[in-house]
């Protein structure tokens, strides 16, 4: 095996410390969507205490136009985040047993 050179193992190392970040990126994504699944949960129960209606599909569009609009100020792709908010969206409805439909209003 030939020795690493000075610029290759900085450059090892700089990767490694690139994936530790991920990882930790990875772990906060998974923590918040917790933390919104808990949210959601608690929403519609008020809801339902109220005699609301869980879905509202105009909400659900401002919801996602508000977080696109936040794309540019954390460099994230629009289109990543506009499918990622109707999943989270569906994935609602999945939880309240497939009641209503979190599809997107732009492509149905």
């Amino acid at each position: 095996m030939t020795p690493v050179k000075a610029d290759e193992a900085e450059r090892l190392q700089r990767l490694a410390a690139l994936r530790d970040q991920v990882f930790e990126c990875d772990r906060e994504l998974v923590r918040q969507v917790g933390l919104r699944t808990a949210l959601i949960r608690e929403i519609d129960e008020i809801k339902t205490e109220l005699g609301l209606p869980i879905r509202d599909p105009e909400r659900d569009a401002a919801v996602v136009k508000r977080a696109l609009g936040m794309t540019g100020e954390y460099g994230a792709e629009g289109s990543l985040i506009h499918d990622l908010m109707w999943r989270l969206m569906g994935e609602r409805e999945s939880a309240m047993g497939g009641l209503g439909s979190a599809e997107d209003p732009a492509t149905t």
